[in-house]
Parts: C-alpha cells; structure tokens; sequence
C-alpha cells in the first residue's frame, strides 16, 4: 500500500511559518557578536569602495555618465546592493539542501506533511527579509555617512517589480545549481554552474563597471554580459534609482522585457531540473546520509 503524506491546512502552513520564524529570531539574537563584526564589514566595505572611487572617478566618469550625476561610488552601491538579492537567489537552493543533507534532515523534510516547495518557500522568505536589513542597512551608510546621490522618486515603486523578476529569473540557474547536488552528486563547496554565473556575473555584468569598458579592452566579455540577466536587471536598477526613470524610458521597457524572458526560461528549467534531482534521489535512497 502506497503511503500518501497528509497536507497541511493554511492555516497550519501559517503555523509553521511563524515557528520557523521564531526559530530563526532566536538564532539570529543569540550571536550579537556576530553581528557586530556583520557591521563593521560593512562599513568597511563601503568605505573601500569610496575611497577607490576617489582614484578612478575622473578616469570612469565618461563610462558612467548616463547614471545620476556619474559618481562612482554611488554606481558602484547600487550595485552591490542588487548584488546581494542575486546571491540569494543564486546560491540559496544550493545552500538548503547541502545543509539540510549533512544535517541528516533532509529525509525528514521530504516525508513531514509540509510540503517541500512550501519548505523552500518560508525559508526564502526568511532569507530575504535578513538580506533586505543588511541591505537597508549599507544603502543608510552610504546615504548618510559618505554622501551616496540617491533619492526617492516617482518611480522608486519600480524597484518591487524588478526584484522580483530578477530574483525569478536567477533562481533558475539556482534551481539548476541546487539540483546538481542530487542529480549529478556533486556534494563538494564548490557547485560549478553556481561559480560559473556568480564568477561572470561579478566580473561582466556591470557591478563595480560598466560592461561598455569591455567594448575597447575586450569586446568578447561585454557579449558575454549580454547572456545572463544580472547585467539588464542592475541596468534597471540603477536607472530607476539614480535616475528616476520609469518604464517609458526605451532603456528599462528593454531591461524589463529581458529580465521577463530569462525569468521564463530559466526558471521553469530549473525547476524541471531540481525535480529531477529530488525524483533520482528518492529513486536510489539518498535523502539520507548513512556514516561519517
């Protein structure tokens, strides 16, 4: 006889999501230490990047003309802010599950009545919440302490759709980095389709400079920022926010409807993908980890 996992209720899913969430809270209070240092790296880190934009403003400006007023340190912020969703996005499938298996809970996850896509689902949530603090947090201390040129504007609600679509779309590649784990038991640090999109990503797609550098020094690498939705949606980002532009601007409808495009794409193949992984593992038994 075929056992049939019973499904939670609304309600009871609600239930779970805030005693996950408690849960977390709890976690998070208990290393204050921690995230003291979280802190000081952050400011450190945004203090490097202002005292590097001092060196190489009058030789970047000409690139980065087209965004706000063209400091660098400011392009550069938003950036990074928006580069802190994309690592979520890319590496947190990947990261659940490794956990989860080494954690010997994996097994327990799959056959508890809450469903596993629900399981992903409050996990994301919590996840994203913590990262949108930190990111509050850097984009404060840029503003405040060292002078970042960013304003609210009539289009600053652009920002809530376009997070989404590109967390979407880079999902699908962390959907497939997360599925390489049970599909092709790659169970070490390092998951090559996670390293590949976050090494290209960071050098290609526009986060501390423009991809058009690459058009002079080395046109392969702008093509190569043109194939992965990191380099649209931080266009978009930084239009709407330094720039106040909304969807009539040419430049962000084309940002939007790329991000719409791998957002269909990838996503649906990375949940085929991670399927896949999920159905082979439950087919040869390694939900579990058996021994040292």
């Amino acid at each position: 006889m075929r056992y049939t996992k019973r499904k939670l209720t609304s309600r009871e899913k609600l239930t779970v999501l805030r005693l996950i969430t408690e849960r977390r809270i709890r976690m998070w209070g208990r290393f204050k230490i921690s995230s003291l240092f979280a802190i000081i790296g952050t400011f450190v880190g945004i203090a490097t990047f202002f005292f590097l934009g001092v060196l190489v403003q009058p030789a970047i400006t000409p690139y980065i003309s087209d965004y706000g007023s063209g400091d660098y340190f400011t392009y550069v912020l938003v950036g990074m802010a928006f580069m802190a969703y994309a690592g979520i996005s890319l590496s947190m499938y990947s990261n659940i599950i490794r956990g989860s298996y080494w954690g010997n809970t994996l097994e327990i996850i799959m056959s508890s009545p809450l469903s596993f896509p629900s399981f992903f689902v409050m996990t994301a949530l919590w996840t994203y919440f913590t990262a949108t603090l930190g990111i509050l947090l850097y984009l404060l201390l840029g503003v405040f302490v060292f002078g970042a040129g960013i304003a609210i504007t009539s289009t600053f609600w652009l920002i809530i759709p376009l997070l989404v679509l590109s967390c979407i779309a880079i999902s699908g590649f962390g959907l497939m980095s997360g599925s390489m784990f049970l599909l092709a038991d790659v169970k070490g640090n390092v998951e090559p389709i996670s390293w590949a999109v976050g090494v290209l990503s960071g050098l290609v797609s526009g986060v501390v400079f423009p991809p058009e550098i690459f058009l002079t020094v080395a046109p392969p690498l702008y093509h190569l920022s043109r194939i992965i939705p990191h380099t649209y949606a931080i266009d978009a980002f930084r239009r709407t926010v330094l720039n106040g532009e909304g969807l009539s601007n040419p430049m962000v409808q084309q940002d939007f409807i790329m991000l719409a495009l791998f957002a269909m794409i990838l996503f649906p193949l990375g949940l085929y993908m991670f399927a896949r992984g999920i159905r082979k593992a439950e087919r040869t038994g390694k939900l579990a980890r058996w021994g040292g």
